[in-house]
């Protein structure tokens, strides 16, 4: 039988930046005024002032809260004439622009942006509070940067099983829950990578708490917050690297040491680096990061080149080698120890990126963490590429695929027990692991004790630039997990995203979307494999509706790698459709009157009747009056039909009254039988739709004139009170 599950999301992001995250696009610099778009040439926001910095004040409480109010309205930060160029003569030109989107230079990770990066160039709001103080001063000449952002959410959704019951919908995986996404801080240091006569170098420290750290978790790194003891919130440290720049290297290389996000990927694990509030699949279940050495060389200004060293994905360097005794030895694991991480080994990573001259097209194709491949914490062989397009400065499509996997994978029939007995490297016994282990193999041999897992994976953004501040992105998916080891279900999926971006500011963005998700071969959604007994999924496809964040202001500033601005978002449900739903849903739709709603002639035959109140009748032919249950089942609705949804909203009432009187006036108008004949309608339990009191006292005198609401009125019954109140409303008392 087939269930269904919606979501409505929302988010709360704060932030006082512009950059955020790792998937590199190089920042635009703050002091470059925004250029115009042909997109909205209507668009124009006031000009800023030429002493602009004077104006916001001197104090840092005073600077911060004026220089929100500066940039509202506006798609980018005061300009600063005296500012050097910030991109590299003769490079193609930024292809995009932030706002609205989340990058200027289309992303390729592992490196700050090659030829167009400056320093100091993150607009922060915390900086420039800062400027006229001593630490403020020190920090601008060192070209190091403060700044971050906090991003909350929550979702309300029809799936019932907490947590988890949104799973394998990641970032919002427990149902009608408020969350802490995530709250970042980054230090850094921006090497200049527009110059060519010096060496430069950079670094950055991000620290990041909240539920997001589920998905950046690295075994061996405050891992036990997530394994030993499953929170719901936790710290990590997604970022901690150094770079250096050589610029007389080709057209420059750039080296980066240390735990960085993985290379590929249109998203990214920091919040304002996306195009929507939600990720996709395909996004979900591949690399996080990565720890160890990348290079990354412009041969010139169309093709990079790219090469590093790691010791897997989602691994640290400690494991190498580093082994845990076996409980049970068996013939995959032979051995009285075993390695705790067969996937912390070293690995190769490498990839090409080309880019057009114009700048509309970048091809990007990449092997991430390369190894033997055996199964390890997250030991996934990932190889694919990427495509983004740009039509004109309205259209352009961002489309990844790959392919991944891992060898040596345990079968989950488990026919040697190895499982059972606790035989290898991620049980409670061998690891202390008590949660979110990797996953086991659904393989097509019961059997077989290992196979090796695969997944397939295709997800396409197309986007539209409304203004300079709006943007729409439509998400098309479809993901292919083979053996279950990603999302715990061996099965097709598909979804369909449809999201808005709208810019308040640089710093203030809100993002409503509605996404559906389906599951082809089982059901997916509405379980936990994570609790003990195991709730199974028993949902095939799930909507997730209205997520939406608003991003306003806090203490610290981001922008993403990409020049991306990040501000704060703020949740509450979308209620305007949902009372527009209702109150449409509640009204009788004359044909004349399309305002009132999207039925024919004939009226709303679609719409069930969900009047639940009895009616009083005289049975003329048993000499007594009985009473008569008018049920619930759906019957076909004639032109004078009425029905009453229980589920209206009190605050609408006198909207709702206004509308039915006018509604009732148009029906009697339209019958053409006269003041009697409604009347009679009313006495035989129709619709009575009649302002004139008169034929009421004719047909009920002993009544008077509460017949009208009197006729359809039951004790106990609060249909027959609000029925009474809008025959009063109607003068028919």
């Amino acid at each position: 039988m087939r269930a269904v599950g919606s979501i409505v999301a929302f988010a709360l992001l704060a932030s006082t930046a512009a950059r955020a995250g790792d998937a590199v696009m190089p920042a635009r610099a703050v002091p470059v005024a925004a250029a115009s778009n042909d997109a909205a040439v209507a668009w124009q926001p006031a000009p800023y002032p030429a002493d602009w910095d004077k104006r916001i004040g001197d104090d840092f409480w005073t600077r911060l809260i004026n220089y929100y109010a500066l940039e509202w309205g506006h798609d980018g930060p005061p300009p600063d004439p005296t500012a050097p160029p910030g991109r590299r003569a003769g490079w193609p030109a930024a292809p995009q622009s932030t706002p609205p989107y989340p990058f200027t230079e289309w992303p390729y990770g592992g490196a700050t942006s090659i030829g167009v990066t400056r320093p100091n160039s993150v607009d922060s709001p915390l900086m420039v509070a800062l400027a006229n103080t001593e630490a403020g001063k020190a920090l601008n000449a060192a070209h190091i940067q403060i700044y971050g952002w906090v991003n909350g959410g929550g979702n309300i959704s029809t799936n019932t099983v907490k947590p988890g019951g949104n799973w394998p919908a990641a970032y919002m995986y427990t149902p009608n829950t408020v969350q802490l996404d995530q709250a970042v801080v980054y230090f850094e240091r921006l090497p200049d990578t527009v110059q060519t006569d010096h060496i430069d170098w950079g670094f950055r420290v991000a620290g990041m708490y909240g539920e997001n750290y589920r998905y950046t978790t690295a075994y061996g790194l405050a891992s036990y917050q997530l394994l030993s003891h499953n929170n719901i919130n936790g710290y990590d440290f997604p970022m901690v690297y150094g770079e250096l720049y050589i610029p007389s290297v080709a057209d420059g290389l750039l080296l980066r040491f240390g735990r960085f996000i993985s290379l590929p990927d249109i998203e990214a694990q920091l919040a304002p680096n996306n195009y929507m509030y939600s990720h996709s699949m395909a996004y979900t279940f591949d690399n996080y990061t990565n720890t160890g050495l990348q290079a990354t060389l412009a041969l010139n200004k169309n093709w990079f080149v790219q090469l590093g060293v790691t010791v897997g994905t989602e691994a640290m360097p400690w494991h190498l080698g580093q082994t845990v005794p076996n409980p049970f030895p068996n013939p995959v694991f032979p051995g009285t120890t075993m390695l705790k991480d067969p996937g912390a080994k070293p690995s190769i990573t490498a990839g090409v990126r080309w880019q057009s001259d114009s700048g509309h097209d970048n091809i990007y194709v990449m092997a991430d963490a390369v190894n033997d491949g055996t199964w390890g914490y997250n030991n996934l062989q990932w190889y694919g590429l990427t495509w983004y397009h740009k039509f004109n400065d309205q259209w352009h499509f961002a489309w990844e695929n790959y392919i991944l996997g891992q060898r040596n994978v345990l079968n989950a029939a488990d026919p040697a027990g190895i499982i059972a007995n606790g035989g290898f490297p991620f049980s409670t016994a061998a690891s202390g692991i008590k949660f979110n282990a990797p996953n086991f193999a659904q393989c097509s041999d019961p059997t077989v004790l290992t196979c090796t897992a695969r997944s397939i994976a295709s997800v396409m953004y197309l986007n539209y630039k409304a203004t300079p501040l709006d943007n729409v992105s439509l998400r098309l998916e479809y993901y292919h997990d083979e053996e279950g080891q990603r999302t715990t279900v061996a099965t097709r999926y598909a979804d369909v995203g449809l999201g808005l971006q709208h810019w308040f500011s640089p710093q203030v963005e809100i993002r409503p979307e509605v996404t559906y998700y389906r599951s082809f071969n089982a059901p997916a959604f509405n379980g936990n494999f994570n609790v003990t007994p195991v709730v199974a999924p028993n949902k095939s496809y799930m909507w997730l509706f209205a997520g939406r964040e608003h991003r306003t202001c806090c203490a610290d500033g981001s922008v993403s790698e990409s020049g991306r601005h990040v501000g704060a978002q703020d949740a509450g449900p979308q209620r305007t459709a949902v009372r527009r739903i209702q109150l449409d849903r509640l009204l009788y739709r004359h044909s004349g009157r399309r305002r009132l709603g999207p039925c024919g002639p004939n009226g709303c035959h679609a719409v069930q009747q969900r009047s639940l109140f009895r009616h009083r009748r005289h049975d003329r032919r048993h000499g007594r009056r009985q009473h008569a249950v008018r049920s619930n089942r759906a019957r076909p609705r004639s032109r004078w039909s009425f029905f009453l949804d229980q589920r209206v909203d009190h605050r609408h009432q006198s909207n709702l009254r206004q509308l039915r009187r006018r509604n009732a006036a148009l029906l009697c108008k339209s019958s053409g039988t006269g003041h009697f004949a409604c009347a009679r309608r009313a006495r035989d339990g129709q619709r009575p739709a009649l302002r004139d009191r008169r034929p009421c006292r004719r047909l009920a005198p002993r009544r008077g004139r509460r017949c009208c609401g009197q006729w359809r009125i039951r004790r106990g019954y609060d249909h027959g009170r609000r029925l009474d109140r809008r025959c009063r409303d109607r003068g028919d008392v």
